[in-house]
């Protein structure tokens, strides 16, 4: 139930809120040949944070928003798309999700596209 649970937090913050651009979530065919974004979280490491049989335990894990723009149109408006998602998930407790600081990495041109990833660490905690 974590697992789906946080994707559903992640959803629904993104439908409620997103009227940017398309979206296109995991494992989903892309269908507009225009700007788009990608969100996938990624799961890292878990572990006990209290002590006792029944503590509890934190798992860490990594929202990634990819960005896609026409290649060849400059930063602009990517720059002004991550902005966008900045106030979604900065230091924002979503559902069962503590978001922390987010930071966008440069990918590059590929395919018609020019692309940079929004990233926001996070935790959560698991009684």
């Amino acid at each position: 139930m974590l697992f789906d649970q946080c994707r559903v937090d992640v959803e629904t913050e993104i439908q409620a809120n997103w009227n940017e651009t398309h979206v296109v979530y995991e494992n989903e065919e892309l269908k507009y040949a225009d700007e788009y974004i990608r969100p996938a979280i990624i799961y890292g490491e878990s572990n006990q944070v209290t002590l006792g049989p029944s503590g509890t335990h934190r798992r860490l894990g990594v929202l990634v928003i990819q960005i896609f723009v026409k290649e060849n149109t400059g930063t602009r408006r990517i720059k002004f798309l991550a902005d966008t998602l900045t106030p979604l998930f900065k230091s924002v407790k979503l559902g069962i999700i503590q978001f922390e600081s987010p930071t966008l990495i440069r990918v590059g041109q590929n395919n018609g596209y020019y692309q940079e990833n929004f990233q926001v660490p996070f935790y959560v905690d698991i009684c």
